[in-house]
């Protein structure tokens, strides 16, 4: 993007800087004598854009409107590329919590839903083959109370 914007312009350097001033996009040889504009998303500062004309030669006024409008869609670029950014941190943790919660799922059905139906399991064996449709419970005989594992 910045190459595309700088040769328009006929710009011999042109330098897009983050917050903490480390170079995120360069375009032709670095000069010192660079105009700076501010890269602003509402209030909050994200950088800067610094620019030299060819030669060194000096900025016309129309350049330097030029660059500071340049400069304002630059800061909605940059803010549009932290929000995708912080999207795809949030979609990762979703991934992270939901296997998480799938693992302790696992780990509760096999830890306790496994030795309940076992035991169940083994009580039906131990019960005595029934031949007949059941009836009323006779007496002396308890009745469930609940199911298995709650």
């Amino acid at each position: 993007m910045l190459q595309a914007m700088a040769g328009p312009l006929r710009l011999g350097y042109a330098e897009v800087l983050d917050g903490a001033g480390a170079a995120v996009a360069t375009y032709g040889d670095r000069a010192s004598n660079a105009a700076t504009f501010p890269i602003r998303y509402g209030e909050r500062s994200l950088g800067t854009l610094r620019a030299v004309a060819r030669w060194g030669a000096p900025l016309t006024r129309d350049d330097e409107r030029l660059l500071a409008s340049l400069a304002v869609q630059l800061g909605v670029v940059l803010h549009a590329l932290s929000l995708a950014a912080e999207l795809q941190k949030a979609r990762a943790g979703l991934v992270r919590a939901r296997e998480v919660e799938r693992a302790r799922l696992s780990r509760d059905l096999h830890d306790g839903l496994g030795p309940s139906l076992a035991g169940i399991a083994l009580g039906m064996d131990a019960a005595p083959p029934v031949d007949h449709a059941p009836g009323p419970v006779p007496p002396g005989v308890p009745r469930p109370t609940g199911h298995p594992g709650r």
